[in-house]
């Protein structure tokens, strides 16, 4: 009986553990942002995201990591808090940043009292990433290469949402 027992309750955890969210990724147009210096290719969900910049230049390259920052579709800004906070690029490397901080956002004095509901029910985060298919964002890189600033200011259309593989490995 005791085995049991402990065989129905591993099967309601291995239930319970595959039916945990899969994260959504949002789709951006344009995809990748590339130049004669820089590549820039970048990943985002609704609460992380990956940002590869590479050098495509013969000299290092510098991000501002301190003045890099996402602009949500209402205007509202917030920095990028990325890891690693290394602003060195090599020539001819790349460097990949990333974070675990919210994509989509849009702050008023009353959001932490609100929920999102559609008809009574929470909203999967598939279902809320398509409430932003066509709005836009912005991605602001400002980096230093051959003595040269440049400021990278990427708009970014949301086109939809892809639901990533769960993989049991």
């Amino acid at each position: 009986m005791k085995k049991f027992f402990q065989t129905l309750l591993l099967g309601f955890v291995l239930v319970m553990v595959a039916c945990q969210s899969i994260p959504s990724k949002i789709l951006l147009s344009p995809n990748t942002y590339s130049d004669d210096k820089i590549k820039i290719e970048y990943s985002f969900g609704t609460k992380a995201y990956n940002i590869r910049i590479t050098n495509l230049t013969d000299n290092e390259l510098f991000i501002d990591i301190q003045r890099c920052s996402i602009i949500s579709i209402t205007g509202e800004t917030k920095n990028l808090l990325l890891v690693p906070n290394d602003s060195h690029i090599p020539p001819r490397a790349n460097l990949v940043l990333s974070s675990t901080q919210q994509v989509l956002f849009s702050t008023d004095i009353d959001t932490q009292f609100k929920s999102e509901l559609n008809d009574g029910q929470y909203l999967s985060e598939s279902e809320f990433i398509k409430k932003f298919i066509g709005q836009r964002i912005r991605l602001f890189i400002p980096v230093s290469v051959e003595n040269e600033e440049k400021i990278y200011d990427l708009l970014l259309t949301i086109e939809g949402v892809e639901k990533l593989k769960r993989s049991i490995f």
